[in-house]
């Protein structure tokens, strides 16, 4: 038979606290600190349904699982436990941290595409979904004029961060289409201003050949 405290709660996992015994009721997680609420000035019935309550919510514990692994845990050394050991949650907030950088990686390139979509507009050029994303992939995250690998932790507005080029520019009556879009730094993309250039035509023509062939 279960043995219960001076208020009626279950001396059983979780709720049983055997390493402050003393006094009978000392062993019931709920009712620990109902000394200090009563010299507070709460009265018994106040302090029974804090308890109360505090009794169905540790009871409500049992059976816990591990939010990463999902292997059952015990929660009587923490009730606010929620994983099994420290490497279930490291790998719970990397996963999270992860999560995090792809939602932002995704916001920033909605926020590109939606200015690159709106400037294109402006001009009254032809215009189709591109995806910086897929065009740097597709460049193997290579500046198409200096031949130099672009950084992939530097920021567009750094030297060396990535910008995507029209090859022919839209003032100059070029397509947003990803045929006539290629990756490059953005100082090679400054430099080049609004020409064309050997290299960009050349780039353009490996463009067209590259989505004829898929």
């Amino acid at each position: 038979m279960v043995s219960t405290c001076r208020r009626g709660h279950e001396l059983r996992h979780p709720n049983f606290a055997g390493g402050r015994v003393g006094g009978g009721h000392g062993a019931c997680r709920a009712c620990t600190g109902d000394g200090q609420l009563k010299r507070e000035g709460m009265t018994e019935p106040e302090i029974q349904k804090l308890t109360d309550d505090r009794y169905r919510r540790i009871l409500a514990l049992e059976g816990r699982r591990c939010a990463y692994c999902g292997k059952g845990i015990d929660v009587y050394k923490n009730l606010r436990k929620k994983f099994c050991g420290y490497p279930c949650s490291s790998a719970f907030h990397r996963q999270q941290r992860a999560l995090e950088k792809d939602h932002l990686a995704q916001q920033k390139e909605e926020v590109w595409r939606k200015g690159a979509e709106s400037r294109a507009l402006r001009r009254g050029v032809f215009t189709a979904e591109v995806s910086r994303a897929e065009i740097v992939e597709r460049d193997k995250w290579v500046c198409y004029l200096c031949q130099k690998p672009i950084s992939k932790e530097e920021k567009p507005s750094s030297p060396l961060g990535l910008h995507i080029d029209h090859l022919v520019p839209l003032s100059h009556g070029g397509a947003h289409t990803p045929e006539n879009c290629a990756a490059s730094h953005m100082t090679c993309n400054l430099q080049k201003g609004t020409s064309i250039g050997s290299k960009a035509y050349e780039k353009l023509v490996k463009n067209i050949h590259f989505y004829a062939d898929q």
